[in-house]
């Protein structure tokens, strides 16, 4: 037999708390507080952020009304539908953001040729400006998650009518 080579254990450095910090002491504090009166002072601004998505919203619908068959108003359609269902809960408008992902949902669900039933975009754009009207901020909302139901109900309903 060969003689053995004597065994040694290489203990790598952990490098990882130099990288996120070095401390084990938690979050700083103040960092955390300086954030969310950030966020506070952004929080008068996004209203007015929101209701230029509406204007956004609004004139994509009037696009589609006016064309519903062409690629083009469907996409921008689908383009402003999708900004939404993504900020919604960061403008404070949780519904918003499920009602307009059920909107995307019917949109690209109808790809081709297709007719996307207008009533029911139309449905989908009146209650997210009623929500946003009435301020409804709370996601468990009875009145307005009823509604985002019967809409999600609607478009699985209008998908399964083309497949």
């Amino acid at each position: 037999m060969s003689k053995q080579k004597p065994m040694e254990i290489i203990h790598p450095p952990n490098t990882l708390k130099v990288k996120v910090g070095g401390s084990t002491e938690g979050p700083d504090m103040d960092a955390i507080k300086r954030a969310e009166e950030a966020l506070a002072e952004l929080q008068g601004e996004m209203g007015g952020w929101l209701l230029e998505e509406l204007d956004r919203l609004h004139a994509a619908q009037a696009a589609f009304a006016s064309d519903p068959s062409s690629t083009e108003t469907k996409a921008g359609l689908y383009s402003v539908a999708h900004d939404l269902k993504g900020l919604g809960a960061t403008y404070g408008f949780p519904l918003v953001g499920r009602i307009s992902g059920s909107l995307c949902i019917l949109i690209s669900g109808h790809g081709g040729n297709n007719p996307i039933p207008g009533s029911l975009v139309d449905a989908h754009i009146n209650a997210i400006k009623v929500i946003v009207r009435d301020e409804v901020k709370e996601a468990d909302d009875a009145i307005g998650s009823a509604l985002a139901s019967e809409l999600e109900v609607q478009v699985t309903s209008a998908l399964a009518a083309i497949n």
